[in-house]
């Protein structure tokens, strides 16, 4: 059931947006929205590929790895 004062639907995890229609930051994939999986070392990745954004501590990679 969707709100009726805001009209915002309850999303399913990983997903956002007023209609449930993006991964939400940290998810990549949607519909599915997995989980980024950059080993610690940032905090986002592609929404389309899963590749880590921004890597951190001297890491690079897909992953961060």
């Amino acid at each position: 059931m969707c709100d009726t004062v805001t009209g915002q639907c309850p999303c399913r995890q990983g997903a956002h947006g007023s209609r449930c229609d993006r991964c939400q930051p940290g998810h990549w994939g949607f519909p599915t929205c997995r989980p980024c999986q950059c080993n610690g070392h940032a905090e986002e990745c592609d929404p389309q590929t899963g590749s880590c954004l921004r890597c951190r501590d001297h890491t690079t990679g897909r992953h961060c790895e």
